[in-house]
C-alpha cells in the first residue's frame, strides 16, 4: 500500500490524463507512438558570455507508463520529436532538447508517473 503522496501523485496522474490532455505522436528515429500530453511551459534563463538568454520551452507532460517505443518502456532522449496537430489541422514538430546543460526531461511528480519533457518548435505543416 502507498503512501499519501502516491496516491494523490496517482490521481493527479489520471486526471491530467483523463481530463487535460491531448494526443501527440512521440517519435524516436522509425519508431514512435501515440500517447496523451498535457501543454505547459518552461522559461529558461541561461547566462553566456554575451549575458543573460531566455529560453522558452513548449513541455509536454506525459505519464511515464504510457511512454512505450517499440516493447519497451522508455525516458525522452534530446533529438527525439513531437507532433502536436492544432484544432485547425496544423502540424506542429518540436524537437526534444533543452538550453545549456539543462535537462531535456524531469519527473514532474514525486512518485515518478509523470515526465516533463522540454521542447523547441523545428517546424510547421498544413
Amino acid at each position: 500500500m502507498g503512501n499519501l503522496f502516491d496516491k494523490g501523485s496517482a490521481l493527479v496522474a489520471s486526471a491530467m490524463r483523463a481530463a487535460l490532455s491531448a494526443d501527440i505522436v512521440y517519435i524516436r528515429g522509425a519508431q514512435s507512438v501515440r500517447i496523451p500530453a498535457t501543454v505547459g511551459r518552461t522559461v529558461f534563463e541561461v547566462e553566456d558570455s554575451h549575458g543573460v538568454l531566455r529560453w522558452e520551452s513548449r513541455d509536454f507532460v506525459v505519464t511515464a507508463c504510457d511512454l512505450v517505443l517499440g516493447a519497451l518502456p522508455a525516458t525522452p532522449a534530446k533529438g527525439d520529436l513531437i507532433e502536436e496537430r492544432d484544432c485547425d489541422g496544423k502540424v506542429r514538430t518540436y524537437e526534444v532538447t533543452a538550453p545549456g546543460r539543462e535537462q531535456e526531461w524531469k519527473y514532474a511528480d514525486t512518485s515518478r508517473r509523470l515526465i516533463r519533457v522540454h521542447t523547441k518548435l523545428r517546424q510547421q505543416t498544413a
